[in-house]
């Protein structure tokens, strides 16, 4: 279990210059090993059906074997953004860029991103198989 008593702390895990917070190397030799490794592992983007699920972008215009780890995990879109599917034809679904009035959708996708450690607003997406695009929400706050 990771247990993060500091918001601090965890705005330093996401990336947030603090000037008075926990050290991420504190933060980081708290967490199980097992835990970290796990995380390590896991692919960048995960393709279900017609949903590409990915921690901040998905480049349609490329195959999955040439996607840039740094766009997958570090670009950035607007609220209003629409998504270029025009390639592959995938909705993207993804976060890292959070929203307090979460979730946002726009023309063929969805930031996912409620920015909990920010809002205190966990904000899932439900799909089903075969389908396009979430068919609901959960919210726990």
């Amino acid at each position: 279990m990771i247990v993060v008593d500091d918001i601090k702390a965890a705005k330093d895990i996401a990336g947030f210059d603090q000037t008075d917070s926990v050290s991420y190397d504190k933060v980081h030799d708290s967490i199980d090993p097992e835990l970290i490794r796990w995380m390590q592992d896991l692919p960048l983007f995960c393709i279900q059906d017609q949903n590409v699920f990915v921690h901040a972008y998905y480049d349609d215009n490329l195959e999955a074997g040439q996607q840039s780890k740094h766009t997958c995990l570090w670009t950035r879109m607007s609220d209003s953004t629409p998504y270029d599917n025009s390639n592959q034809g995938f909705y993207l679904v993804h976060g890292h860029t959070p929203r307090g009035h979460g979730p946002i959708k726009s023309i063929n996708r969805l930031n996912l991103d409620c920015g909990a450690v920010f809002y205190d607003r966990l904000v899932v997406a439900k799909f089903e198989i075969g389908k396009k695009g979430e068919v609901g929400f959960l919210e726990f706050t």
